[in-house]
């Protein structure tokens, strides 16, 4: 399909960078300052402790009493295993939670941006950098940091098809549906709720191709 739409202004780099920047520095401050010995409690405990397991080659074990597990989706666990290769500490854990935190910043900071242009970008890069429902969440070991990761990296898979629909734009939603249900088993939901919609809904594709 051909694109008419005119060309995007270009992404605003230096000023995400400084967004992501300072979501870092208050991530790793709420960390040291307030989550440092703080012992992991729920499902936090779970996920440590299975990435520990893992590490030490015993597969996926239920943590608290032994045998097969399949408790939870597995890709947080195992995002935490090469840091339990390493270290015991669980703070190097919420650190790297952290990063991917960041990471999710970013990817709101360009979705915003797809959506509205460069300052709209920039706006929900600082909006996602000091909102408290993604920054306390990224001081836990739990999947809410991944889910949140992989919820912004398919709906810009999806906007992204919307504008270019292609076989390879396809694939890179299902992508990252399919990493995200490895976090939380809901994400599905948007394939059925979204994905499928939207896709439909292109009349400039035969109706085979859609």
């Amino acid at each position: 399909m051909m694109d008419d739409s005119p060309p995007r202004a270009p992404f605003l780099r230096p000023a995400i960078a400084a967004v992501a920047a300072g979501a870092l520095v208050l991530r790793v401050v709420y960390i040291l300052g307030w989550k440092l010995d703080q012992p992991l409690r729920g499902d936090a405990l779970y996920y440590s402790w299975q990435a520990e397991l893992l590490a030490d080659g015993k597969g996926f074990v239920r943590p608290y009493f032994g045998g097969p597990a399949a408790d939870h989706p597995p890709l947080t666990s195992l995002a935490m295993t090469p840091f339990a290769w390493v270290t015991d500490s669980l703070t190097t854990r919420r650190l790297a939670m952290a990063v991917i935190g960041v990471a999710v910043v970013i990817a709101c900071a360009y979705l915003g941006h797809l959506l509205a242009g460069p300052r709209a970008g920039a706006i929900a890069g600082v909006i996602a950098a000091v909102y408290p429902n993604l920054w306390m969440n990224d001081a836990l070991i739990m999947s809410d940091t991944l889910t949140a990761l992989f919820v912004a990296l398919f709906l810009i898979a999806i906007y992204r098809w919307r504008e270019r629909p292609s076989v390879r734009n396809a694939g890179l939603v299902g992508l990252a549906a399919g990493l995200g249900t490895l976090t939380r088993a809901e994400i599905p939901l948007l394939v059925v709720l979204v994905a499928v919609p939207v896709m439909l809904s292109v009349r400039s594709l035969a109706r085979a191709d859609r």
